[in-house]
């Protein structure tokens, strides 16, 4: 008997998965550390998505605010059920602070033991596994708790599975992806679609078994009822309804400038290249790599970084086609068919756009992680060609290889440790792993907390961004949910916002009193610097 429990263990707990396991354990502790150790560390999507939450704690709280009925309606059914089962034992904020810690090891290990699938090698799982999880912008993804947290682990598991040719796991995820985060469902669904033809005799054949044909199309049907119910049910007055292409062409908000940049659409094969190469050189960091160097004393143009890791890419996977072509290998169909569904999703979305969201959701999570698997087995197939050395001389060249590539990324942990540009210093700090520190705020928080519950408090729109989250009190306008996709919505937002900076700004105190007075303004927040 205890041979057999032995054994299980053995199993379950294999050499390469537990230090997997237990490295990406240490790495979500101590990225995640600072959020968990201070309740004003936060990550600041957590003020869109996570904040009105607290109502599950208690239903008196943001009555009639269209804030928190907006921010509701943006999330999926699968986050609403988690939280809402969750409350009666654990704060929702401190639970969006524990999430990213079992999200980054799940998505960490089964891109190792994907990577590891279909290379045949640990040592291409390590790699993939380093590539991952200690690039900042992997980890930043799963930060905050929130829907777009699950987009990483939902996506490797399914891809997993269906690689291992378990498709009924991988189908029944397609359901999970539909409850947390649609998009990943969408591209799932295309690939599943597509995996199912295979040509054979020169002929179009299907692969699946009729159960499993079943399964899949049930899945698929009850995925797709998820969505639209969602958007049905959901459905509020007071917000309006969801915009449609004409109406962004005419908004400034959606251009250069505006409140959220989104056209003109970025070129598709500018994104396939971004975001390819993005375990190298990602879009958010050249800027930091740029610094980084300089810091170095070493002077390059973020053109030239941005270029540089283009062509180490293609590299990469020239030697990785090479070796394939040479060894009568192919890879994964199931790669190809999800390199296609993401494009094919990103075509479409950029013309239906806004109604199944930003083109761009559909290559920013598939992209990357084929960007590693592609770069882990070119690097394992080069290193494995010079088969007289030992395993530690491969693994060691595996990781000096990936430190060089990577060597921009990590230092810039170290080095810029800046406050957002963008938004004034004197509201929040960035600290680039996906986190918010509103520590310096937390005198005003304390006391707001002593107010009434129903108070409606007004104040800069950044400075209220994390109001509602710290004070439970509700806000008239903040910068995080003055968003303009929703016509009635917006149109009450920007309302809002020319009332509020005419008062603001103003020096006429019957003029800032009338303004409370009409929109039942409580209490007017001044920061003397803005």
């Amino acid at each position: 008997m205890k041979q057999k429990t032995t054994n299980i263990f053995k199993k379950i707990l294999k050499p390469p998965e537990t230090i997997v396991t237990l490295a990406s354990l240490a790495i979500s502790v101590l990225t995640q550390y600072p959020a968990i150790t201070n309740k004003y560390i936060v990550n600041d999507d957590t003020n869109q998505h996570i904040w009105w939450m607290q109502q599950y704690l208690d239903n008196t709280l943001f009555k009639n605010d269209l804030l928190a009925l907006y921010a509701k309606q943006l999330q999926p059914w699968g986050l609403q059920i988690l939280y809402k089962t969750t409350s009666t034992i654990i704060n929702p904020l401190i639970l969006s602070k524990i999430i990213p810690i079992f999200l980054i090891i799940i998505s960490s290990l089964f891109l190792f033991k994907l990577i590891k699938f279909i290379t045949n090698s640990n040592t291409a799982g390590y790699i993939g596994f380093l590539l991952f999880a200690t690039n900042i912008n992997f980890i930043q993804a799963h930060s905050g708790g929130h829907a777009r947290t699950f987009a990483y682990p939902l996506l490797i598991l399914f891809l997993y599975f269906l690689i291992k040719k378990e498709s009924k796991k991988s189908y029944i995820l397609l359901l999970l992806q539909s409850l947390f985060y649609p998009i990943t469902f969408l591209i799932s669904a295309a690939t599943s679609i597509l995996n199912l033809f295979r040509i054979k005799q020169k002929r179009i054949k299907i692969i699946e078994s009729p159960k499993k044909l079943l399964l899949l199309l049930l899945c698929l049907i009850f995925g797709l009822c998820i969505l639209i119910s969602h958007q049905k049910l959901t459905y509020n007055q007071k917000i309006g309804h969801l915009i449609n292409k004409k109406e962004m062409i005419k908004n400034p908000a959606f251009y250069k400038h505006g409140r959220t940049e989104k056209l003109p659409t970025p070129s598709l094969i500018k994104e396939i290249d971004i975001n390819l190469k993005s375990a190298i050189i990602n879009k958010h960091n050249i800027e930091h790599h740029t610094k980084t160097l300089k810091s170095l004393k070493v002077q390059l143009p973020s053109s030239f970084i941005n270029i540089f890791g283009s062509c180490i890419f293609l590299i990469l996977l020239a030697l990785l086609l090479t070796s394939k072509i040479k060894n009568k290998k192919h890879l994964p169909l199931e790669l190809i068919y999800l390199f296609i569904s993401s494009i094919l999703l990103y075509e479409i979305a950029s013309v239906v756009q806004p109604k199944i969201l930003w083109p761009n959701r559909y290559v920013c999570y598939s992209l990357p992680i084929l960007g590693i698997i592609i770069i882990s087995s070119a690097l394992t197939s080069q290193i494995q060609k010079n088969q007289k050395k030992s395993k530690i001389y491969l693994y060691a060249t595996s990781i000096i290889i990936f430190i060089s590539i990577n060597l921009i990324t990590i230092l810039k942990i170290n080095i810029s440790n800046k406050p957002y540009k963008l938004i004034p210093d004197q509201f929040h700090k960035d600290l680039n792993i996906g986190l918010t520190d509103y520590s310096h705020n937390k005198d005003l928080f304390q006391f707001l907390r002593t107010l009434p519950k129903d108070a409606i408090i007004a104040s800069h729109p950044t400075l209220s961004d994390a109001i509602p989250l710290f004070t439970q009190k509700r806000v008239f306008i903040n910068h995080e949910l003055s968003q303009p996709f929703y016509e009635k919505y917006w149109e009450t937002i920007q309302k809002r916002t020319l009332a509020l900076f005419k008062a603001y700004y103003s020096n006429n105190p019957d003029y800032i009193y009338d303004f409370c007075q009409k929109n039942n303004i409580d209490y007017l927040v001044i920061h003397e610097e803005t």
